[in-house]
């Protein structure tokens, strides 16, 4: 299996820094997973890009960073490629398309198909390497393609997310990775991505249409009433002319629990609220009590789970990028690009 090795030294300066990187991907063919390294006002740090015949290993340190996924369609359908991304160094965000962000931490790893519209934002220095496998190297040998698809996002700490960091890192950071095997590499990667797959929870039943119909019934009722804080499945099946019985069933066949699922409506309403820019500006607290928790200490214990960050931490964050999260930084006036400078170097070898 062939290898070749290279990396770009990067300093963008001043607006346009992410039109001038497009402009470096297109004159040396680097054809990135992502189409976006940082804010358009200026980045700095290294791309470094090593490929093993279809498969590559990226790493990426920036300050600060920006790592935005292709749109779906460029450079591949969402089925072709599959990452396995491991965040190593700084503090950074995860914001899967079109929801919140997620505090990373140095060592969390991160399995998903490419090209899905998530985002990686550091506003300092911060690396992550990105190991890009077509996904004939993981489906059917390791795991089933619906499965690969269903675990998309951050690991949660465990055994798979250790070893499969632990591996990545031990690949690039040994004392020669050029010398690893890549064949031996790869297959063992993949084996701990079946490993992380066979952990994860089952994806929920499928539905009959009269179920399906009333568990629709169920979440659209959750939705105009999480934010009373008394709230019971008794209380929500009476109004639905349902059993408890029946609605704790229809609940668990979408995957998540009435309690959860509750939890997870009131949380997000939290932070719709943190994004927006109302006057007089709430407290946390007031904005707990809006959404329906009665207990403060029980409000920040689902935060911090639920999105690896403090409310006060990710109301700052809410602030700035708003809800949708918008993009970092700001477009170039027409005609206008950033001062850069990069030095490219290529390292190959025949394998």
């Amino acid at each position: 299996m062939g290898q070749q090795s290279r990396h770009v030294d990067l300093e963008f300066e001043g607006a346009g820094a992410s039109e001038a990187w497009a402009m470096l991907v297109a004159d040396h063919n680097l054809s990135p997973p992502f189409r976006r390294l940082g804010p358009d006002g200026g980045f700095t740090g290294r791309y470094a890009d090593q490929r093993w015949g279809d498969a590559r290993i990226i790493d990426v340190r920036l300050s600060p960073m920006i790592l935005t996924d292709r749109d779906p369609g460029q450079g591949g359908a969402v089925l072709d490629d599959y990452l396995v991304q491991v965040f190593v160094e700084g503090r950074a965000t995860y914001y899967p398309a079109g929801a919140f962000g997620y505090a990373l931490k140095p060592g969390q790893v991160i399995l998903r198909p490419a090209a899905n519209g998530t985002e990686i934002r550091a506003d300092r220095a911060a690396r992550i390497v990105t190991i890009v496998l077509p996904v004939h190297h993981l489906a059917p040998r390791f795991a089933r393609r619906d499965a690969l698809v269903a675990l998309n996002g951050p690991l949660e700490a465990g055994l798979s997310s250790r070893l499969i960091g632990g591996l990545v890192m031990g690949q690039m950071d040994g004392e020669a990775a050029s010398a690893a095997r890549p064949e031996g590499f790869i297959d063992a990667l993949a084996g701990l991505v079946a490993l992380a797959v066979a952990q994860t929870p089952p994806p929920p039943t499928p539905l009959s249409e009269l179920a399906a119909s009333r568990a629709a019934d169920i979440q659209a009722y959750l939705r105009r009433n999480f934010a009373n804080s008394q709230l019971t499945p008794a209380m929500m099946a009476e109004d639905l002319g349902i059993s408890v019985r029946y609605a704790h069933k229809l609940m668990r066949m979408t995957g998540q629990s009435f309690r959860e699922t509750l939890i997870r409506q009131r949380l997000d309403a939290a932070r719709v609220a943190f994004a927006a820019s109302r006057r007089p500006r709430e407290t946390i607290a007031e904005i707990a009590i809006a959404v329906g928790f009665n207990d403060i200490s029980q409000f920040n214990r689902h935060f911090r789970a639920a999105y690896g960050l403090t409310p006060r931490a990710a109301r700052r964050l809410d602030e700035i990028t708003g809800y949708p999260p918008l993009g970092a930084g700001f477009a170039p006036r027409d005609g206008e690009t950033a001062p850069f400078s990069s030095r490219l170097v290529d390292i190959a070898d025949p394998g």
